[in-house]
């Protein structure tokens, strides 16, 4: 089992994974970033009434609360929303991707956005991380990790055996 601590904002957060993988960018991007950047763009449309208990938005979700502007990777939201603060830029903090669990067993691939203004190839790389959710269902994490973040991955005997910073 590995520790995954993330630093942001001088916030220190942490959980255990049996397995990771970090996907770095750079000159020559990693398949795992490019799969992740590419994850990003194309979110599984849903109606906002349809949310996760997760609260985790999708590009679809927050461009009908919009129903104005949007960039992906770098979510500028205009006009009202009772979901996200109008007039607040939102960047791509993550993608959670369940394979086979949209419709028609197609993946289903959930966004999640924080205020900020970053696009997602600015990003140093990302961690991912998988699990078994409470539907029983295989899922996938892509973290976005930006400039400023800091990411540590430590085994059982708390030695780092890498970092993304």
């Amino acid at each position: 089992m590995y520790t995954v601590k993330r630093i942001i904002d001088g916030d220190v957060s942490g959980f255990e994974s049996a397995n990771w993988t970090i996907g770095r960018n750079g000159l020559k991007p990693g398949k795992t970033f490019q799969d992740a950047v590419a994850y990003s763009r194309t979110p599984t449309p849903m109606d906002p009434c349809d949310l996760p208990a997760t609260g985790v938005l999708t590009l679809g979700d927050v461009k009908s609360a919009a129903m104005e502007r949007l960039d992906t990777g770098g979510i500028e939201v205009q006009g009202e929303s009772n979901i996200l603060s109008a007039s607040t830029a939102y960047e791509i903090s993550g993608v959670t991707v369940i394979p086979g669990g949209g419709r028609n067993d197609e993946d289903l691939v959930l966004v999640g956005a924080v205020p900020g203004t970053r696009e997602v190839t600015e990003a140093l790389g990302v961690v991912v991380t998988t699990r078994i959710n409470e539907d029983q269902m295989h899922e996938v994490q892509y973290d976005f990790v930006y400039p400023g973040m800091q990411v540590y991955i430590t085994d059982r005997f708390g030695n780092t055996v890498e970092s993304l910073r």
